[in-house]
């Protein structure tokens, strides 16, 4: 998967907002996860559901 990266600042408020080309390119609507590794920080959709494959 190719890596998109982007310097994002935070506002007043401690928020950060994602462009639309990447929310639109990585799927992500108004609610997304957010997940704190020790690699770094994971954004991830709701709807990502793990579904084991057929055999």
């Amino acid at each position: 998967m190719e890596q998109v990266g982007i310097k994002l600042e935070f506002d007043s408020l401690g928020r950060i907002c994602i462009p639309k080309k990447i929310r639109d390119l990585y799927g992500l609507d108004r609610e997304v996860e957010l997940l704190l590794k020790d690699e770094g920080v994971l954004l991830r959709s709701p709807r990502f559901a793990l579904v084991e494959r057929e055999k």
